[in-house]
């Protein structure tokens, strides 16, 4: 009986563990290294809200020229957003032109690309 009990109470400890990890990194709380961010990485890349900024002529480095292009969930669509922007204006693409600015709770908190 004693090992029945060991057994168990192993099983609930990694299920609990696993529960955590899994609620950690895909509930927006935590921390995501790879972004050196304060949010869970599952957050930042794919539910956080985004406001996108594109920076046209980014050669000529005037500050006036960097302007919002839209609102967006997720860094893939940050990126798609400005790619098509881009691509509207006749733009060569450039990574370095756009990023994406987290918002939280209606405030500008992090800048990030996709990865």
């Amino acid at each position: 009986m004693n090992n029945l009990n060991n057994s168990s109470t192993e099983g609930f400890w990694l299920f609990l563990i696993g529960l955590l990890a899994w609620w950690s990194y895909d509930s927006g709380y935590g921390s995501c290294d790879e972004y050196a961010s304060e949010y869970s990485c599952g957050y930042v890349v794919d539910r956080a809200d985004y406001e996108v900024f594109y920076w046209e002529n980014l050669q000529a480095q005037n500050a006036e020229d960097e302007r919002a292009i839209g609102r967006v969930v997720g860094l893939r669509e940050c990126k798609n957003v400005a790619m098509r922007h881009a691509a509207l204006i006749r733009e060569v693409w450039n990574e370095r032109a756009y990023i994406c600015v987290l918002v939280d709770d209606g405030a500008f908190v992090e800048k990030h690309r996709l990865l």
